[in-house]
């Protein structure tokens, strides 16, 4: 076999050795490697036709056709700064070898076939393929893709393994969402409004579309903008609103101030000052996403509605909507040891052990999903 490869692959450009790797089932099916410093289409097809009937006359009959696969030293591309939630895009192209016509692509993931539905939407043009993950999720998407562009000689392949800093966490906005305001009708009476993320992220305020001039204050782990919002003389009452944006990304937070010259009948050290009626907000404890807001009523806040979550287990749950049947031994794994590790403070979060619920109740609606096992065990 190898004097036959020998001397119908010397002659290309660039022939530097041949060796066979190995037979496998069905029939004889042989693997060989040609080694070149180059690549030409025309030299291969010419090859490959001429050792197809060198084989049939000497050896045995090709049944099919001779197909080189070249796999490239090139990685898959990935378009742009991926943040979780948001869209990735792999990109494989044979710039360095020409493929030809190319009939079919086929996309890999974690060795199983990308069939293209659902988030993962595959787009051919003549001389590429593109994968484009629609809520690309630092759990659910890394792994090794791998990318074949087929055409009538040569087989071009790209592989990347996609790991947890291709998929970066998003900018967490922290700001509140109300806030009452008195207006005292002295002149040069302002408002804060401070909004922060956490770094490399940079944010600023907007009123509309306009851009406002707001002082700066960064640690190393986070950085602030304090808009001090001037009241005009006061009338009717009023409820501006603010837009904290990050730079360059789409992710931004509303503030509504509810301003007025009646005086404040709640007052505490938690949510501040306000009126009957009026809303106020407060973050979470560290760890934890969302909010808290109460309502002023007789002269004291109402906590109205509590969406705090542990940060882990809301990313979870983000997630979890984004699920296929080949995800659910993984996530689950992952789930159960994210709770392990949290359980004395999933105790004390209500919300945290609805999210869970919600989070379960996600995989359940997967269609075809079998479950023999119990799906969280926690120590």
């Amino acid at each position: 076999m190898e004097a036959v490869l020998n001397t119908e692959y010397g002659g290309i450009t660039g022939f530097i050795g041949v060796s066979v790797t190995g037979f496998r089932e069905g029939s004889i099916f042989t693997d060989f490697v040609v080694e070149t410093t180059e690549v030409t289409i025309a030299e291969f097809a010419e090859a490959n036709k001429a050792f197809s009937e060198a084989v049939t006359s000497t050896i045995a009959p090709v049944i099919g056709s001779v197909t080189a696969l070249y796999n490239s030293e090139d990685k898959l591309r990935i378009g742009g700064i991926i943040y979780n939630g948001n869209r990735m895009r792999l990109v494989c192209e044979s710039s360095s070898i020409n493929v030809g016509q190319i009939r079919s692509v086929e996309w890999t993931f974690r060795g199983r076939v990308i069939d293209g539905t659902g988030r993962r939407k595959i787009t051919n043009s003549g001389t590429s393929s593109v994968l484009t993950i629609e809520k690309a999720d630092v759990v659910l998407d890394i792994g090794l893709y791998q990318c074949t562009l087929m055409g009538d000689v040569l087989q071009f392949r790209q592989e990347r393994d996609v790991i947890g800093d291709d998929i970066k966490p998003p900018p967490i906005i922290v700001s509140k969402s109300h806030i009452p305001v008195r207006c005292l009708g002295t002149e040069a009476q302002t408002v804060p409004l401070k909004c922060c993320v956490q770094s490399p992220f940079k944010v600023k305020w907007f009123k509309g579309s306009l851009a406002l001039d707001a002082g700066v204050t960064e640690n190393g782990t986070s950085f602030c903008r304090t808009y001090a919002y001037p009241l005009e003389a006061c009338g009717e009452p009023t409820s501006p609103t603010f837009t904290c944006k990050v730079d360059d990304l789409d992710y931004r937070r509303v503030t509504t101030l509810s301003i007025s010259e009646e005086p404040f009948t709640c007052e505490d050290d938690e949510y501040g000052d306000g009126r009957e009626g009026e809303l106020s907000s407060t973050e979470c404890p560290p760890g934890q996403v969302g909010e808290n807001i109460a309502k002023c009523e007789n002269g004291k806040w109402i906590l109205v509605e509590d969406t705090c979550v542990i940060r882990v287990i809301k990313d979870l749950l983000d997630s979890s909507e984004g699920l296929q049947v080949e995800d659910v031994p993984s996530f689950v794994e992952k789930l159960s040891e994210e709770i392990e590790v949290i359980k004395n403070d999933v105790t004390q979060s209500p919300n945290t052990i609805s999210t869970i619920v919600e989070i379960l109740g996600n995989i359940a609606l997967i269609d075809t999903l079998v479950v023999n096992q119990p799906v969280i065990e926690v120590g």
